[in-house]
């Protein structure tokens, strides 16, 4: 059984639309990027320093669905581009606020295909990002689950101390 996706074209092709997504995918993450200080106040509002990260994780982004593409598009290779952020930009941005940043990503990088990419490559980047962006969903709930996990068992922790002293 072949574990390459019926929808991804010969490695011929893919290299060449992989080339031309990496050439676009610096215009694509600014794009997205102003986007989000448009849409989302909260994003201005943030402390230099978090957007900054938020740019960092825009970025790898992006530049992950090139590469993961380019790759074959196999799930394995995708690495969780939430884990690089600092722990307290977790608590800084909730797990809406993370999902509708990816949302955003994903909507101007779909704007951008279907605007910028020449016509026969627009259809299977648009699937390529529908797959992609499915495992940054989970990969930002992982996070976000591993942290609340953290917390309850700090929590536990802290009230058996309280109980037992």
């Amino acid at each position: 059984m072949s574990t390459t996706p019926d929808w991804l074209p010969s490695p011929r092709a893919r290299t060449a639309i992989a080339k031309r997504l990496a050439s676009a995918a610096p215009a694509m993450a600014t794009a997205a990027l102003n986007e989000m200080t448009h849409s989302f106040t909260w994003v201005s509002a943030l402390e230099p320093e978090y957007r900054s990260w938020i740019n960092v994780i825009v970025r790898a982004g992006v530049d992950g669905f090139v590469t993961w593409f380019a790759e074959g598009a196999q799930n394995s290779g995708v690495r969780n581009i939430f884990e690089s952020a600092p722990r307290p930009l977790q608590r800084q941005i909730s797990l809406q606020q993370t999902l509708d940043l990816i949302r955003n990503t994903i909507a101007t990088v779909e704007e951008h295909v279907s605007t910028q990419m020449p016509r026969g490559d627009r259809a299977v980047c648009k699937t390529a990002i529908l797959h992609y962006s499915r495992e940054l969903a989970f990969d930002a709930a992982q996070v976000y689950a591993h942290a609340a996990e953290t917390r309850g068992a700090w929590d536990a922790r802290v009230e058996a101390m309280v109980m037992d002293a």
